[in-house]
């Protein structure tokens, strides 16, 4: 059965449940016992796509009361194949939109509904699954370190959500900081620090950027030469990394001053 150009609300409330239960890549015998209790409690979910292809799957998978290990990674393989076909009903006009729209002075991930397979930088054998829509990813990293942030924030941020926000937008820039933190996760094979706070405040009604953890060197994503870059601040030395400032730095410490 294909997808419609149109999917139900029933239908897409089954998705939306169905990604709670591959976040990880993986699915459990109890998850997969939830999932067929939710399509007999939603009986109406069975008589259209994804709803019919996930009854037909569980029906013979439980036919002997148990799923297999092997019957556990086709459901898996099936949920996430479901997820990438509905965000196809999103064309690149309409992701384009999305990423326009997209306000350079929240502090957050952008949210776009479409599903992105990464390969691994060790293991080119192995593939990760990025859902942009609220910036979650397949790989351990993101499982072990980064799953209980709120969507979209910048801690979720591991290097394939990285990766997956440039393979969708080659083309063009996202806000400043925004490419500034994609590049520095490409170049670096690293994940942002999902230790540290993230605010964004206008500095002559631009965004700069600001990271802090628990020592005294501040990250600042700010303009300088004509570029978008990292700067770093020492607190308790009150100096510049290197010696290096971006522009209006006065008035970018007196507004870290007041963020801290």
């Amino acid at each position: 059965m294909s997808t419609k150009e149109t999917i139900s609300l029933k239908s897409r409330q089954l998705i939306d449940f169905c990604r709670t239960l591959t976040l990880d890549g993986d699915i459990s015998d109890e998850e997969a016992w939830k999932l067929r209790k939710f399509l007999n409690d939603n009986p109406e979910c069975c008589s259209e796509w994804p709803g019919a292809e996930i009854d037909y799957l569980l029906t013979k998978v439980f036919e002997n009361g148990s799923a297999s290990e092997h019957e556990l990674k086709q459901i898996a393989s099936k949920l996430i194949s479901i997820e990438m076909k509905s965000f196809k009903i999103f064309n690149k006009e309409q992701i384009d939109e999305l990423i326009e729209s997209f306000s350079p002075y929240d502090c957050i991930l952008p949210s776009i509904p479409t599903i992105v397979s990464i390969k691994s930088d060790s293991n080119p054998d192995e593939t990760y699954y990025v859902n942009l829509s609220d910036s979650s990813c397949s790989c351990s990293d993101w499982y072990g370190e980064r799953r209980h942030f709120q969507p979209n924030t910048l801690n979720r941020c591991c290097k394939h959500v990285a990766y997956a926000l440039h393979k969708i937008n080659k083309d063009s820039e996202y806000p400043e900081w925004l490419q500034c933190l994609i590049n520095e996760c490409r170049h670096s094979k690293k994940g942002l620090n999902p230790k540290f706070r993230w605010t964004i405040v206008l500095v002559k009604n631009n965004p700069v950027l600001f990271s802090s953890g628990n020592s005294d060197l501040i990250n600042i994503y700010a303009h300088h030469d004509g570029n978008f870059s990292k700067f770093g601040y020492d607190i308790k030395e009150k100096r510049w990394s290197y010696g290096i400032r971006p522009h209006y730095s006065e008035t970018i410490k007196i507004a870290l001053g007041i963020q801290l």
